[in-house]
């Protein structure tokens, strides 16, 4: 295959890079008498040797300085170097030469170099950038690939800008991810995930995990990466996906527990892009802040259009694209919040339990209601279970909660009726004439109404 390509009249360089060609050969040992009366000669460490290798105290681990990314564990790292070496364990010649300086290791993609000073001492920076470089060219096949995958116009520009900054800002970490789902597969979310961002990125900074992985107990998809791509996430009627996503994509520190290593904390700088041909791919609570939900197509491209458009990929569009990002301008900024999208709001509405809508029906009436109204969660309750035929596993908490994220207001003490100390909730008329009253809760009283009196239903 060539290692040319032709993109917009130009040609680009799509072969591996003189590093990607590059792999640790460098002879470990050699055999020395201590004197001539001395028996089987001695294997040590060349002093070319010594400092390819840093051993890892806090991780147990061995990383190679030159090419951070290589790192193994001491069982792997011996049978790495058995070609290079006179004996069979060189991790212990290792060790022995360890003058007890603590060697660090660090992610920080907002850093260049392979030493940097991290929390105060110096360490080896793992992080190792794309091979890919940016050449200037027309992205218009990357725009109509863009146009053509997210039909909402204003969705698709926060689309562009999540892509953009992930690209060309490794120095920032947003605080959110990206989820696609279409209920057709084949329209491009492989494509754009696998194809496009993974390697302008760095492969070396990508995770590919599985939805299963992403549950376990092992998480080291996660650590000493940007991305992490997860395909086909469904998790049903479980939260169990969403929570285990959530401090991936918000804790700034991460635990990383991974196999046949001790466990160890380290800077988290992974942004998720998840996809699925399930319309529950997650569940998502209320005020979630975590996911950007953009409507994608359910109408695939012509097969000569993909065919086309990956040809242009593979023959310097990624070095093209590249460029479009670093010259895009309008990137996300840490602190942003997610854009809320209509897809999101539907798959908000999706993940609450039955007596959870119930509730927030009954929330959406009173807030419509024109007049000062307050109800009573007991009665709330009763009026769930009436409705839900008796399957209620809401705490009033869970209730108040889902109502007060449909507009309205818990009051925040418990109001003395009929001798029982009740959590009550209340519309804003009745927040606004609450405020202005000298007796709080005399005035909910006397606006207290039933969930009958809002809905046909009847108890």
């Amino acid at each position: 295959a060539s290692l040319y390509g032709t993109a917009d009249g130009a040609s680009f360089y799509v072969g591996p890079s003189f590093r990607d060609c590059l792999h640790p050969a460098t002879w470990a040992t050699d055999l020395v008498k201590a004197d001539k009366d001395a028996g089987r000669p001695k294997a040590i460490l060349r002093d070319s040797f010594k400092d390819l290798w840093a051993y890892i105290e806090e991780a147990d681990m061995f990383v190679c300085t030159e090419m951070p990314d290589i790192i193994r564990s001491e069982q792997i790292l011996n049978k790495m170097l058995a070609p290079f070496s006179h004996v069979q364990e060189t991790s212990k010649l290792i060790l022995k030469a360890y003058k007890g300086r603590s060697t660090r290791v660090c992610y920080r993609p907002d850093h260049e170099g392979l030493m940097v000073t991290y929390r105060g001492s110096s360490a080896i920076n793992l992080h190792v950038p794309s091979t890919i470089r940016s050449a200037v060219g027309d992205p218009r096949p990357f725009i109509e690939f863009l146009e053509y995958m997210f039909v909402n116009a204003d969705e698709r520009k926060e689309a562009e800008r999540w892509v953009a900054t992930l690209i060309a800002r490794p120095g920032t970490r947003m605080g959110y991810g990206m989820l696609l789902i279409s209920e057709r597969q084949g329209v491009g979310k492989t494509t754009l995930g696998a194809q496009i961002l993974a390697p302008l990125v760095g492969i070396n900074n990508v995770g590919f995990p599985g939805e299963g992985d992403v549950t376990a107990a092992f998480n080291d998809w996660v650590a000493n990466k940007r991305l992490a791509i997860v395909s086909e996430i469904y998790s049903g009627s479980s939260w169990k996906a969403y929570h285990a996503l959530k401090s991936v994509i918000t804790d700034k520190d991460i635990t990383v527990n991974q196999k046949y290593m001790r466990q160890y904390v380290i800077e988290n700088w992974c942004h998720v892009l998840a996809s699925s041909n399930s319309m529950r791919a997650l569940k998502m609570e209320n005020d979630d802040r975590r996911w950007f939900y953009p409507e994608v197509t359910e109408v695939p491209w012509p097969k000569k259009k993909f065919e086309e458009f990956r040809r242009w990929l593979a023959n310097g569009g990624l070095s093209i694209i590249k460029h479009w990002a670093e010259t895009y301008g309008d990137y996300v900024e840490p602190s942003e919040r997610a854009p809320m999208t209509e897809r999101k709001r539907e798959m908000i509405e999706g993940s609450r339990s039955e007596a959870q809508s119930a509730a927030v029906a009954i929330a959406e009436l009173m807030k419509d209601l024109g007049k000062p109204a307050a109800l009573l969660m007991k009665d709330v309750l009763l009026w769930c279970r009436h409705s839900v035929q008796g399957r209620v596993y809401d705490s009033d908490y869970e209730l108040r909660k889902a109502m007060t994220d449909a507009g309205l207001t818990a009051y925040p003490k418990r109001v003395k009726v009929n001798g029982w100390l009740q959590y009550v909730v209340l519309n804003d008329e009745l927040k606004d004439l609450v405020q202005r009253s000298e007796n709080e809760m005399e005035e909910i009283r006397k606006h207290i109404i039933k969930c009958t009196d809002l809905s046909e239903t009847t108890m």
